[in-house]
């Protein structure tokens, strides 16, 4: 792990190796709840689940009555447990890749040496999951079928780079620099979102995981990767200043 001060002069590459404390701290976590859930019995996994999951309809109950404490838990505690090894480094590696080009833009943005990059970036990667559960929720207020995973966080990484993708690398300036932008970002949202779509509904998702994918919460976060991305960068930026 590194500090975010050796940051801005690492390549991705390097970063991906040896991430910066912000994401090599998410990861750790997540891999070491799956490690220690590995090896507890099968009763106290349950409960450990049954406690941090999000499952629509019991958290819109506990909303109902009041009860924010609960659904506070399940939308911030269900991105950091896995259902099995496969879905844990899958999302790990999402994380890492995804996570290094967000960081270090981030970080670019901020002045000299006095980067707040590393709470901008858990902050974006956190609230990325909570908007990722509540697409989830609101298209299934009706189920049980309860969600885990870092995987809507990830998403939202993936529409922040999308969107640093189009901007950084397309025909900025000027109202149709901006409008040409605009659509190939749509165009490309398209493209990512359906592929995610198919695979999250294909046997190969059954077969890694057991049963489909959320693809709810991942298109979630992804969209809320590409719009609320530019205000995080912001943020990292401002409070260096």
């Amino acid at each position: 792990m590194t500090s975010p001060e050796d940051d801005d002069q690492r390549s991705l590459l390097a970063m991906i190796i040896d991430p910066p404390n912000a994401i090599a701290g998410l990861c750790a976590l997540m891999a070491a709840l799956h490690a220690a859930l590995a090896f507890a019995p099968a009763r106290l996994v349950g409960q450990v689940w049954r406690l941090f999951e999000l499952s629509p309809r019991p958290v819109l109950m506990a909303l109902e009555r009041g009860d924010v404490a609960s659904a506070a838990r399940a939308f911030l505690g269900y991105m950091f447990f896995h259902v099995n090894a496969a879905h844990l480094l899958i999302n790990l590696a999402a994380i890492l890749a995804l996570g290094a080009v967000v960081y270090r833009e981030m970080e670019a943005r901020a002045a000299a040496r006095k980067s707040d990059a590393a709470a901008a970036f858990i902050a974006f990667f956190m609230i990325s999951g909570m908007a990722a559960g509540a697409a989830f929720v609101l298209a299934r207020p009706d189920a049980y079928q309860p969600m885990i995973g870092a995987s809507g966080g990830a998403a939202g990484l993936a529409g922040a780079c999308a969107w640093l993708f189009v901007t950084r690398t397309g025909e900025g300036g000027g109202l149709a620099g901006d409008a040409l932008n605009f659509v190939i970002l749509v165009l490309t949202s398209a493209v990512l979102i359906i592929a995610s779509i198919y695979l999250d509904t294909s046997p190969l998702s059954h077969k890694l995981f057991g049963s489909a994918s959320a693809w709810q919460a991942h298109v979630g976060g992804y969209v809320f990767g590409v719009f609320a991305y530019p205000l995080f960068e912001r943020l990292a930026g401002a409070a260096a200043r």
